[in-house]
């Protein structure tokens, strides 16, 4: 063995340790083990598969593969040292040489990152081996539409199971805005997506329309989501398997569609992120077609799902005209051989972001909305420096706090919430009156100019979640109560029974943590259903996709658009990079996919 092997394998042993203390040192009870018993076996594990994994890397990956795990490891371990100090003390105390942790955070930082560093460069890798020396499925076996309803069936069984112990359905908060507006209870607004309330106002008339009342009318919903994200996922498989994926690959892509636990709890929910999510997958699936296939761009089939899947982006989430007019912009100057095609669904969905805004909404009589949805970063950063500047304040800066807020600068640090934007956003609606954006910003800009410390720090606590794996995050299945259980909307669903009932399957998943936020504390499956994981996921598919064709990377930009959505929003939650799980195996086809003539079409 090499010198530089030698020292490769005793670096991933001492690796191997760091990871173990930085990962398990402070592992608490989990639902599986309620009493922490099986700590030292899990750190015993942990190290034997880090320390064997890392070997593995050192003695397969290429300089090109641990440049950039290297890259990855340092910007992944120092997020990760952000984001646990965010967490703990709400500050960034771990990067202070006097915090008094330095050692444990020193331990850490070298842990983390090993593992993210060795992580990356197995990964990419795998990737390199899967798309020159690949083994495609065989799917033909089967006919076209026999193949589709055998992946449909798979995919519909643990939803299915999912609906049974939640029957008959969820509906999540957003929802009962809907209800709001077709009930005639509140005026149609813009703050929730017009066309996904249509859509819901629908299936809500549509239980009742045939005698089976509104517990009637979730089932309808939770049903008919359950069964478009299967179809969705069985479709994004088939194509999967006739771009000529590694096998490896598309059986991971099989379990991920089947069993993730965040795609199985929201396939029964009635939430506007639902369909998004469908949509964005079909997006992006025409996207490799047309960029990654030989024959998808001479294809009719593929410019017409990327319009129609783009169009229903724009209807189902506010934010899905960003993310489909940006891509469609982008694509037109780098992809300028189909520069007419594109062009042409360009306008398509402008023309049809044009009609929704305008005519629809005109029918409706949708009110406009307070302007700040978008601005949380300026609201957020603006609260944490009246929270923690408050006193050594100007009185021109309170007078901007009393104009802007509503209340007090002292009132305003005691709202802000650094999690979350919705408390300081809704005291500026109420407020803001003839103001203009102008206004807000010229304010914000001289504020956050003279507490810089605080406005970075106000922007990490609220977007942590996003790229700190090791966040507390919570998903899993929401309640279905009787009323909205926000008490907020006005709304009564009559006849919905509400999950909590201590009885049967559903009382013992409860008891033993299994659903809700206790399904994030199970190693592994924990970790898959966070948004960090899903992050840093694309992020890596994306440099392996990139080494390979530049023009794949077209494949990512809906993704980092999202991206940049989410890090505007209001808070950290799965459901606003639920899209990012919906199509994170076409992720990995488009890192691994053979080049263009090489696919084995499965018709």
């Amino acid at each position: 063995m090499s010198r530089v092997r030698i020292v490769g394998v005793v670096g991933a042993v001492i690796g191997a340790f760091a990871a173990v203390g930085a990962l398990t040192g402070e592992a608490g009870p989990t639902p599986l083990d309620p009493n922490g018993l099986g700590r030292s076996v899990l750190a015993i594990a942990a190290f034997l598969g880090i320390a064997l994994l890392g070997v593995r890397v050192v003695r397969t990956a290429t300089r090109r593969d641990w440049a950039w795990g290297l890259g990855v490891g340092i910007a992944f371990a120092t997020l990760w040292v952000i984001g646990a100090s965010l967490e703990t003390t709400d500050s960034l105390a771990y990067l202070r040489p006097d915090s008094g942790v330095a050692g444990s955070v020193v331990v850490l930082w070298l842990g983390v990152g090993w593992v993210a560093a060795a992580g990356t460069a197995g990964v990419l890798s795998a990737f390199r081996g899967a798309a020159t020396t690949r083994r495609p499925v065989a799917v033909r076996r089967l006919s076209g539409r026999s193949r589709f309803l055998v992946l449909l069936g798979v995919l519909l069984v643990p939803r299915i199971v999912y609906l049974a112990l939640f029957w008959p359905g969820t509906v999540a908060f957003d929802s009962f805005h809907a209800y709001q507006e077709w009930r005639g209870l509140e005026p149609w607004g813009a703050w929730e997506p017009v066309g996904h309330s249509i859509l819901v106002g629908i299936m809500q008339w549509f239980g009742p329309a045939v005698g089976l009342g509104d517990a009637g009318a979730v089932a309808i919903g939770a049903s008919l989501q359950a069964l478009s994200t299967a179809a969705v996922g069985a479709f994004a498989l088939l194509r999967m398997a006739s771009w000529g994926v590694d096998r490896r690959i598309w059986w991971a892509a099989v379990v991920w569609f089947a069993a993730s636990p965040v795609l199985d709890s929201y396939g029964i929910r009635i939430l506007k992120d639902v369909p998004f999510a469908s949509a964005f997958t079909l997006f992006v699936v025409a996207l490799v077609e047309i960029l990654l296939t030989a024959k998808g761009a001479s294809r009719r089939w593929p410019w017409v799902l990327l319009a129609g899947a783009g169009l229903a982006m724009i209807l189902v989430r506010n934010n899905g005209v960003f993310i489909v007019l940006g891509t469609l912009a982008l694509l037109l100057v780098v992809s300028r051989r189909l520069w007419r095609r594109w062009l042409v669904v360009l306008l398509v969905s402008a023309a049809g972001y044009g009609l929704y805004v305008g005519p629809l909404y005109a029918a409706l009589g949708v009110q406009a909305t307070g302007p700040t949805e978008a601005f949380s970063i300026p609201i957020q950063q603006l609260g944490r420096i009246a929270r923690d500047a408050g006193p050594s304040l100007t009185d021109a800066d309170r007078e901007f706090y009393e104009t802007i807020f509503g209340m007090p600068v002292e009132e305003v640090g005691e709202t802000y919430n650094p999690r979350i934007s919705d408390p300081l956003k809704t005291a500026v609606n109420r407020a803001w009156g003839t103001r203009s954006a102008g206004d807000l910003f010229a304010g914000w800009a001289r504020l956050a100019l003279a507490h810089p410390a605080d406005a970075v720090e106000a922007t990490l606590a609220n977007t942590y979640g996003i790229w700190y794996a090791g966040a507390t995050m919570w998903y899993g299945t929401l309640p279905a109560g009787s009323d909205d259980p926000t008490g907020y909307y006005h709304v009564v669903i009559d006849g919905v029974p509400a999950w909590s009932s201590g009885s049967g399957l559903v009382g013992w998943a409860r008891e033993h943590g299994l659903v809700a936020d206790g399904t994030a504390s199970v190693p592994i499956v924990g970790a898959l259903g966070t948004c960090a994981f899903v992050c840093w996921a694309w992020t890596i598919s994306a440099i392996g996709a990139g080494r390979g064709r530049r023009i794949a990377l077209a494949v990512f930009v809906p993704a980092g658009i999202l991206l940049a959505t989410a890090l505007a929003g209001p808070v950290v939650d799965v459901r606003y990079v639920l899209p990012l799980f919906a199509a994170l195996p076409i992720a990995l086809a488009a890192a691994t996919a053979p080049r263009r003539g090489e696919e084995a079409d499965a018709g």
